[in-house]
Formats: structure tokens, C-alpha cells, sequence
């Protein structure tokens, strides 16, 4: 799910499957050569502090091919 901000999204979610519900959100930036995520925080929790977590680089096809995996990935529900 993508957040309120540009390269904003929702990368783990609560156990409940409400996506809103106590998220983690990171900013995807995407380079010619790199996907970096970055500028993570928790909108229950707007004082706790992520800055010393990530960020996190990526080789951008390496990414992309994951990526492309998981959305045609069925596990059968």
C-alpha cells in the first residue's frame, strides 16, 4: 500500500491484515542503478526515532526481479 507522500509505502503491516493498523512505513527512491529505502516511521509512535535504521540499498534489477516474482506469486488461499 502506498502512503500519503510521493515514494511513501507500507512495509509490514499488523498481524490483524489492516495494513493501517501499527505499520511500518519507508520511502522508496528509486536510481538508475539502486532502489534505497529510506525515512522509515511508525504514525502510532510519531516520536520514536528510526533515523540510526537503514537505509537500505538495493541493486535495482536485482530488485526489480524480486519485485516481479512476488506479484506473480500465488501461495494458494
Amino acid at each position: 500500500m502506498t502512503g500519503d507522500e510521493q515514494g511513501e509505502i507500507y512495509l509490514l503491516s499488523c498481524d490483524c491484515g489492516e495494513v493501517r493498523c501499527w505499520p511500518l512505513i519507508g520511502h522508496v527512491r528509486l536510481h538508475q542503478d539502486k532502489v534505497i529505502w529510506d525515512r522509515f516511521s511508525q504514525p502510532h509512535r510519531p516520536s520514536r526515532n528510526y533515523e540510526s535504521f537503514g537505509p537500505f540499498v538495493f541493486e535495482r534489477i536485482q530488485y526489480e526481479q524480486v519485485v516481479n516474482a512476488l506479484v506473480g506469486y500465488d501461495d494458494g488461499r
